[in-house]
């Protein structure tokens, strides 16, 4: 009876307030009798009258006239707005009084919160009509991501604070919903970042630019990420550092093309010098998640085989080969040069730093003895070697060919000398460890 009568009057008074003024006050009708509702609720819980189950039914009206005032009232990124700081204040209720209303009530404006933040987004991109993406175009799409991290964040920092055994909804316990939300958290958070670099260079018809920034944005949260994995323990996931930092190298291999525009970009004064700052700031971020893979490879506590070594050096190879071929270009080569100097580089420049990764391999390999390493840098030396002589000496100048031979010569003679100096030292420590 009470539900039909509140809806039978609510119904009414909305007709009758879209005849006045176009509706300007229908978010006020509804909210008063949020309010009205709420009044109820609160005299029959200070008063212990009444059954349990009419104060649930007041609090349930309550909630869902304030949350039907948003859209009511509201219009685009004003809802989402009021969603993610409702349905945090929902759950601190919760917390409060134990009431499970309460909860189930911030799960839902929580699910209506993202679906309008999602909406949010693709009407911002369907409006742009630019060639990069963005999910908001203003000060107030950039705050209202802003505030759905905050609401995400703190809605962590809630079921956190809970006990990790207590269960959230269906069965899902509050350990995994906190990961779950700090996950969603992240991405919203990276994603906000991404697209306000969209935003920034809107004007540009390809990703040239926006590319370098990106990958600069990945790494550094990568980098956070990885710290907040080690000192929070939010995720208990052994594997996620690996996989993390594994992912960022595909997007570094997968969005080459763009880098390498920008570099050639950069050379013939196409692009701003400066832009290439935050890629070489890149170049290094990845080299520390790359240096962090290989902590993660010699710690005690995992089990990685050998071929995990194997799978690091040949990341770290591709890496120092593309990033010193952009090395050698930007210092050497002028605009009308450059695929002189791009040619050079991969028939001479990339056999010696192939040459130099292995000896510097080798060296490690003999300081740990580790006998993986010295394998894989014997490989990577014989590739080089074969690299050489059947491809280098084809067509490359005399000064070319001289500087290959003689620090291919050097290293040669470097190695063996360090091999057969240190062999018995290695082959008598393995025979006593074995």
């Amino acid at each position: 009876m009470l539900l039909l009568i509140t809806f039978s009057y609510y119904a009414e008074g909305m007709i009758i307030l879209s005849e006045w003024n176009n509706g300007a006050y229908q978010g006020i009708y509804t909210t008063a009798l949020g309010v009205l509702n709420l009044s109820l609720a609160w005299y029959l819980f200070k008063k212990k009258k009444g059954d349990k189950n009419l104060l649930y039914l007041l609090i349930g009206l309550t909630l869902t006239f304030i949350s039907l005032a948003a859209p009511v009232q509201l219009h685009g990124h004003t809802i989402t707005l009021f969603w993610s700081a409702e349905c945090v204040l929902l759950y601190w209720l919760h917390q409060r009084s134990r009431i499970q209303v309460f909860k189930y009530s911030s799960v839902i404006v929580l699910l209506l919160m993202t679906i309008s933040l999602l909406m949010d987004w693709a009407i911002a991109n369907e409006k742009s009509m630019t060639y990069l993406p963005i999910i908001f175009s203003n000060w107030l799409g950039a705050v209202t991501n802003i505030m759905a991290i905050v609401s995400l964040g703190l809605y962590a920092i809630l079921l956190r604070k809970a006990t990790n055994g207590d269960e959230y909804i269906f069965g899902l316990k509050n350990s995994i919903a906190t990961a779950g939300m700090a996950v969603a958290a992240t991405a919203v958070f990276y994603s906000t970042c991404i697209f306000a670099v969209n935003l920034g260079f809107i004007t540009q018809q390809s990703f040239d630019l926006p590319n370098a920034y990106h990958q600069l944005i990945t790494y550094l949260f990568i980098a956070l990420i990885l710290l907040a994995i080690t000192h929070f323990k939010i995720i208990k996931a052994p594997n996620l550092p690996i996989v993390l930092i594994l992912a960022g190298f595909l997007f570094y291999l997968f969005s080459n093309g763009y880098t390498n525009n920008l570099m050639l970009g950069i050379s013939e004064n196409k692009y701003a010098a400066a832009h290439a700052i935050s890629h070489w700031l890149s170049a290094v971020m990845l080299l520390h998640l790359l240096h962090r893979l290989i902590k993660i490879f010699r710690s005690p506590t995992t089990a990685l085989g050998n071929g995990f070594a194997w799978l690091i050096n040949v990341l770290l190879l591709i890496f120092f080969s593309i990033e010193c071929k952009y090395l050698y270009v930007a210092v050497l080569a002028h605009p009308s040069s450059i695929e002189l100097f791009t040619a050079q580089y991969l028939k001479a420049g990339l056999t010696i730093v192939w040459a130099l990764f292995s000896f510097t391999i080798m060296w490690l390999g003999m300081k740990y003895r580790y006998k993986t390493i010295r394998i894989i840098s014997l490989s990577i030396f014989s590739l080089a070697l074969l690299k050489l002589f059947l491809f280098d000496i084809r067509n490359i100048s005399e000064g070319g060919k001289i500087a290959a031979f003689i620090m291919l010569g050097v290293l040669l003679l470097v190695i063996s000398f360090m091999y057969q100096r240190l062999k018995k030292i290695i082959i008598d420590n393995e025979e006593k460890t074995g």
